[in-house]
């Protein structure tokens, strides 16, 4: 819905701040069904939906996992597939429109499959901060911008820092769980406003 309010728009500006409203708008709207849904819920399911709020691995069961990875498999296919295309993107969409890639059709296809990804991997285990930002910057930083190496790296890395943070969050309060949400946007929220203040300097 988002990606089609903004396609409408044709292309520039106007289409990412289409984008960003609709996204804004659709959100809202979201977090008004789940308002609703803890307005009716009992003491125990309350419990839960607050937990999925700040994130946790608890609920992600092998019956609904097993399920969510078929779809994510293929999301992770396509977002592969795409590599070399978000390369020669990265030199602007009227260089690779002249090279010949068709921008609009690799837009659509990577926000469909990191939809798909996201979406599923949020329905299992919550709201897990950072993680997609906080790893990818700093695998960047180090294996440069090429996507084909940037890619899987980020994917193993992500998954690496949450086992990581998963282990820790059930560490510190043993026998009781630290949602790990709320450990990942420990870490990635100073981190980014140590990178914010760094770029305001710099500027």
């Amino acid at each position: 819905m988002v990606f089609g309010l903004a396609k409408r728009q044709g292309g520039g500006s106007a289409a990412v701040m289409t984008l960003l409203l609709a996204g804004l708008a659709i959100n809202t709207l979201a977090g008004a069904g789940g308002g609703v849904l803890a307005f009716i819920a009992s003491d125990e399911q309350l419990r839960q939906l607050s937990l999925w709020g700040m994130g946790t691995l608890t609920n992600a069961l092998w019956r609904t996992t097993a399920f969510a990875l078929v779809l994510i498999a293929v999301a992770l296919w396509l977002l592969m597939r795409s590599a070399s295309e978000l390369d020669l993107l990265q030199l602007g969409e009227a260089t690779a429109h002249a090279a010949g890639l068709d921008a609009s059709r690799l837009k659509r296809r990577v926000v469909v499959a990191t939809s798909l990804g996201v979406g599923l991997c949020v329905a299992l285990t919550g709201v897990i901060g950072f993680l997609g930002l906080l790893v990818p910057h700093c695998l960047r930083l180090w294996l440069g911008p090429g996507h084909r190496l940037l890619l899987p790296a980020s994917m193993l890395g992500g998954a690496l820092l949450l086992v990581v943070a998963d282990t820790l969050a059930r560490t510190f309060a043993a026998p009781a769980e630290i949602p790990v949400g709320l450990l990942t946007s420990l870490l990635g929220g100073p981190y980014f406003l140590y990178l914010l203040m760094r770029r305001n300097r710099a500027c």
